[in-house]
């Protein structure tokens, strides 16, 4: 008689547990792929300086 709540707790977990953990696991390696991305593509191609053209002279109006 122990069988029938011992199968009804494995069937709780894997038909109701499973797919939200499964989820929410999905989702927290999405989230770090998508920050380990922008890590990477900030090493491997810096933001671009721009031109130097010199200091800029302002001149004072009398």
């Amino acid at each position: 008689m122990s069988l029938i709540p011992e199968s009804i707790i494995i069937f709780h977990i894997l038909f109701y547990q499973g797919p939200q953990l499964c989820a929410s696991g999905l989702l927290l390696l999405s989230e770090i792929l998508f920050h380990l991305s922008n890590v990477c593509s900030g090493i491997f191609s810096p933001p671009l300086k721009p031109h130097y053209q010199g200091p800029i002279l302002f001149e004072r109006d009398n």
